[in-house]
């Protein structure tokens, strides 16, 4: 009971000196014309802010598909036979039913058929958004 009643006032104690040092702290964003000198390669609208159309430059676009290409090869593995995996990687609806309805994409074939082409792809566009039942095969 002591070390209960000790651990809370530590914890009360902490807690205190966080959020006083926390609430002192003050930001300050930039204005539109800071923005402007210091970003002067970006377009300004008067809505707000637009980033440059060039993501290729930043690697967004490469980012975004490594990550949906694990993001759909890590659910493959346990919601594979479901299709969730499709569904991730912005399939039609009919290909999750597909799977279902052949018992987990023909018992458990095509899910892990899905899976290896993820992992070994280089590039992942062609599989997002493919309305295709056999994403890989060619149209």
């Amino acid at each position: 009971m002591l070390r209960l009643a000790f651990i809370l006032v530590i914890g009360l104690l902490f807690s205190n000196g966080v959020s006083a040092s926390l609430s002192t702290v003050s930001v300050q964003l930039p204005g539109l014309e800071e923005f402007k000198t210091l970003y002067p390669e970006h377009r300004v609208k008067q809505q707000g802010f637009i980033l440059p159309t060039n993501d290729e430059e930043y690697g967004i676009s490469q980012i975004d598909s490594t990550s949906k290409r694990l993001g759909a090869a890590l659910i493959a593995i346990p919601l594979g036979m479901l299709g969730m995996h499709r569904v991730f990687l912005g399939t039609k609806p009919i290909v999750p039913i597909f799977y279902i309805l052949t018992f987990g994409g023909v018992f458990g074939i095509l899910p892990f058929i899905d899976f290896v082409v993820l992992i070994m792809a280089d590039d992942v566009k062609p599989y997002i958004d493919n309305p295709r039942i056999f994403m890989w095969s060619n149209q």
